[in-house]
């Protein structure tokens, strides 16, 4: 090889050898973006790191928002039912009672059912009517204002019975097997004269008050049959007078 050969290579090897020299070692440019592409990927993992801490919040946070969505869905459930319980009492009110009348002079309320007609079963199946007549303190029920309740009366009219009920002293209930004697506590009677003008009849028209204890009421309002007596005659108390006894123990509090 001629000396001027010799001289060429090696200014060429001087010129690009800063690269790779020997043993596979690593110099200049390339040293540094491998550096570089090392700390790429390590801030990629630091990334990816942050991005699992976030995803795992919002997974937090989202079971949170579900967690309070079904709570939510559980009020709104809960004050439904108790916007339906109070239309049913309002309605229950206006279907067993037709007057609630507060005497401020007394600081008394006075509860009174719709007259029913009762069903005789036994006997001289005249026309009888029944009214039950509550009272407790207060303004508001017992179960509100904790009014002290006054007790219960059973108001009975009867048309064309003459007085068969003048000397009576009480009431008699049967309520699922239980005897109940409701105390007669007043007694009137009027007469009326009916017919045309040759030929007038007298009729004795009766009203009976009787008061019932609030354990009696109790029993009654429970009860899933009823049945009395008045005088000679038998009564029974239909379904829906069951649950009028039923309403005024629960207007008087009475459990």
């Amino acid at each position: 090889m001629s000396r001027s050969v010799v001289v060429g290579l090696a200014v060429l090897m001087l010129v690009f050898g800063t690269g790779i020299v020997g043993g596979g070692e690593v110099y200049g440019d390339e040293a540094a973006l491998q550096k570089e592409n090392s700390e790429l990927k390590a801030e990629v993992l630091k990334l990816r790191a942050k991005v699992k801490a976030l995803e795992d919040q919002l997974a937090e946070r989202g079971a949170e928002v579900k967690k309070l969505e079904d709570e939510k869905t559980k009020l709104a459930g809960e004050k439904k039912a108790l916007v339906d319980k109070q239309l049913k009492a309002d309605a229950d009110a206006r279907a067993y009672f037709v007057d609630k009348a507060y005497d401020a002079g007394k600081d008394e309320t006075t509860i009174t059912s719709r007259l029913m007609k009762v069903n005789i079963t036994h006997g001289k199946k005249r026309y009888h009517w029944m009214t039950l007549v509550g009272r407790h303190a207060g303004k508001s029920g017992p179960g509100v204002s904790g009014g002290k309740v006054g007790g219960v009366e059973l108001k009975l009219q009867s048309y064309f019975t003459g007085k068969s009920y003048a000397k009576m002293k009480h009431i008699e209930f049967v309520a699922d097997g239980v005897k109940l004697m409701c105390e007669v506590t007043g007694y009137d009677a009027k007469v009326r004269v009916v017919g045309s003008a040759r030929k007038r009849v007298r009729r004795d028209d009766e009203f009976v008050t009787g008061r019932f204890t609030l354990d009696q009421l109790k029993t009654l309002a429970g009860a899933k049959e009823v049945r009395g007596r008045m005088g000679t005659n038998k009564f029974v108390l239909t379904p829906g007078q069951l649950a009028t006894f039923n309403a005024m123990g629960k207007e008087l509090g009475v459990k």
